[in-house]
């Protein structure tokens, strides 16, 4: 039989199978056709699909479900059996492939979504009977030990995770018992035995199978997600499999990925890395888990601690982070996918940045250092948008990179002693980089960009703080735009309308006094220049408590969603600003003695701002991650890459062009726009 009608015949065998009860012999075909991914997606139409899930049939595809489910779990209990991960090789792939095909329908519909849910909920023992009950599965399961698990779900996931390491079926059947991990990179740092072709792509089956086996929330509310099944990956608390999972999703993920060229001639391997770094994001990015007080998955990751490792990690994602700025080579415009690998690198760094605390400290003994810093600037200025979803995340994940890395005050001090000029390209011609070290680059770049009016001013000014904070000099070409700054938080429809540009403007204030206290001998001109500015912090600087009081009653008038407890809270904010130091500042003959009195240096002191990995970045993250991964939902996308396509995902509205996917609402209030 050739392959044309081999696949023809697996069509014809599971439709039969679906239409009207079917014999043990006629599953049998079924699974030990010789068939790949895209026939199982090519073969059973989205039309059919439906139909068996709202219809009458659905007694029938309910049991094939079942079916598919025993054989995976069976395949794992029976692997040590000789020649059997061989023999039975083409039901467990198969199983999983008709299973990635299935699922995302029987989520989408009612009837079948508490059926699903219902059945894995499920004892192992009460699962079997069930599906006994229905079919004679005696030739199928021989001799078999019932799972112990609480239910169905539990001992599935098992066995796939245990299913992934096996040797023979997605790694090398030489793989010793201390190297058995899909590729090399972290703790692995060669493979004596690496996985075949044949072994990555049954990697690619059976992390695709996870991946929609996890996607329920997609057709769901946004505030009435379920994400039991995900949570329940992370009571899977097996510190053998979670090493072994972190670290071959990881390095198959970013690190083998930074050998761009090998990869982009297998075409498997692309689609691989791409589903591995989704689902590994998805683990460590789940918000709120319900059912777990520990997410393992980010427990086991926080404990990297080989300094080895750690920079291998910074090295390749710091090769993808800096594409956009080196676009200039011909070569890696042709060859590099754009966006795509950069959305997850950006998430997987950051989210070391924030839960990992050697990480950070590990940067800055890294020799790319400046360049990191350069190429997240850039996404940050660059990507800044509010039209498009995609690149506007882009640019919010880079910004808190960048707010993270210069919260670190021996970072800063650290490339202050760098010359501007090492950062090449420049990220802006809009002034000379020669006259300034790469601190106060960095500072001038961020200013005018808020000053330009761009969507993410408020982690611009939270950014420029942190510098501010841990900076000794401040050049009057900066200070000119920063006075232009500050003046503009100064203003009373500015003050008032959110209580975080407050903040903000005493953040600001506080940095420009401190640095001019670092250094007064030289920062004498910043006081002359603060002077002959004075009335550019008007009125703000010559209210006093009285006129503070009628100018927010005033607002309050006007604005009937500005409160009581509003009013209170600016009231503490004047009596704490530090606007009647700088009124001191400016009307003084000599402001050096007002900057060496040790109780005006020690209100002055503020903190840095670092990123706070809370429940509404989870929250933003996951949900952008599943929106990155609906990318591939669209007219354009090969038909295997995407299970989700033709569904009715709830979660998003799915445009047909892949760059066109929006971001909810609920997203959009999470993207701090402030001014």
């Amino acid at each position: 039989m050739g392959v044309a009608e081999s696949r023809l015949s697996f069509r014809s065998s599971l439709l039969a199978l679906l239409k009207k009860p079917a014999n043990p012999e006629d599953y049998h075909y079924v699974f030990n056709c010789v068939i790949n991914d895209n026939d199982v997606f090519s073969l059973f139409f989205p039309k059919e699909i439906r139909q068996f899930c709202e219809g009458e049939e659905f007694s029938q595809l309910a049991l094939l479900v079942q079916v598919c489910l025993w054989n995976i779990i069976y395949y794992q209990k029976n692997a040590k059996k000789r020649n059997y991960i061989e023999a039975k090789k083409p039901w467990v792939l198969n199983s999983a492939r008709i299973l990635t095909r299935l699922i995302p329908y029987l989520y989408e519909s009612r009837k079948s979504h508490s059926w699903i849910r219902e059945y894995l909920s499920f004892s192992p023992k009460d699962a079997f009977e069930k599906m006994q009950s229905d079919l004679d599965v005696s030739s199928f399961y021989p001799d078999f030990d019932l799972p112990s698990e609480d239910s169905l779900l539990s001992a599935l996931l098992n066995s796939v995770f245990q299913i992934c390491f096996l040797p023979g079926l997605c790694l090398s059947i030489m793989s010793a018992d201390g190297e058995k991990i899909w590729s090399s990179g972290l703790v692995f740092q060669k493979l004596g035995n690496p996985p075949s072709y044949d072994h990555q792509s049954h990697q690619l089956t059976l992390i695709r199978f996870l991946m929609v086996l996890i996607s329920e929330p997609l057709y769901q509310s946004q505030h009435q997600m379920d994400l039991s099944i995900l949570e329940h990956i992370l009571t899977l608390n097996d510190r053998n499999t979670n090493i072994r999972l972190i670290c071959s999703l990881t390095n198959t993920s970013f690190i083998n990925s930074a050998s761009w060229l090998p990869n982009l001639l297998n075409k498997s391997s692309v689609v691989l890395r791409r589903y591995s770094a989704l689902f590994l994001l998805q683990l460590i990015c789940i918000p709120k888990p319900k059912t777990v007080s520990i997410n393992a998955v980010l427990d086991t990751l926080k404990k990297l601690h080989r300094s080895e490792d750690l920079r291998l990690l910074a090295t390749s994602l710091y090769k993808t982070i800096s594409l956009p700025l080196k676009n200039s080579s011909s070569l890696i415009s042709v060859f590099q996918s754009s966006n795509s690998d950069l959305e997850e690198a950006l998430i997987f760094f950051f989210l070391l940045l924030t839960n990992h605390f050697r990480f950070a400290n590990e940067l800055g003994k890294l020799p790319f250092l400046i360049e990191l810093i350069s190429s997240l600037l850039y996404i940050f200025i660059n990507y800044d948008s509010d039209d498009e979803a995609n690149t506007g995340f882009i640019a919010q994940v880079a910004g808190y990179c960048l707010q993270q890395i210069l919260s670190k005050k021996e970072l800063i001090e650290s490339i202050a002693k760098c010359h501007a000029s090492s950062m090449l390209p420049p990220t802006s011609q809009k002034f000379p980089i020669y006259e300034l070290n790469i601190t106060n680059y960095i500072l001038l770049t961020l200013i005018i960009h808020i000053n330009d009016g761009h969507h993410s001013q408020h982690l611009a000014c939270l950014i420029v703080s942190n510098i501010l904070l841990n900076s000794s000099n401040l050049p009057l070409m900066t200070l000119e735009h920063l006075i232009t700054l500050i003046s503009q938080f100064f203003q009373p429809e500015v003050l008032f309308l959110k209580k975080s540009n407050a903040v903000l403007s005493r953040r600001l204030l506080s940095g420009l006094l401190i640095i001019i206290s670092r250094n007064l001998d030289e920062n004498y001109l910043i006081i002359k220049n603060l002077k002959e500015n004075a009335n550019r912090f008007e009125p703000m600087v010559t209210w006093t408590n009285e006129d503070f009081d009628e100018s927010l009653r005033n607002y309050k008038s006007g604005h009937p969603e500005f409160t009581e407890s509003d009013l209170v809270w600016y009231h503490a904010w004047f009596s704490e600003s530090k606007i009647p130091l700088l009124r001191e500042l400016l009307s003084s003959e000599n402001g050096k003695s007002l900057l060496m009195d040790p109780l005006n240096i020690q209100s002055l002191e503020v903190e840095p701002c670092y990123v706070d990995y809370n429940t509404n970045i989870q929250e933003w993250i996951f949900l952008n991650l599943w929106r990155i991964t609906l990318g591939q939902c669209s007219s354009n996308a090969s038909v295997a890459l995407s299970p989700w396509s033709g569904t009715a995902v709830t979660l998003f509205s799915i445009r047909e062009e892949p760059q066109a996917s929006p971001a909810s609402q609920f997203l959009q209030n999470l993207q701090n726009r402030f001014l």
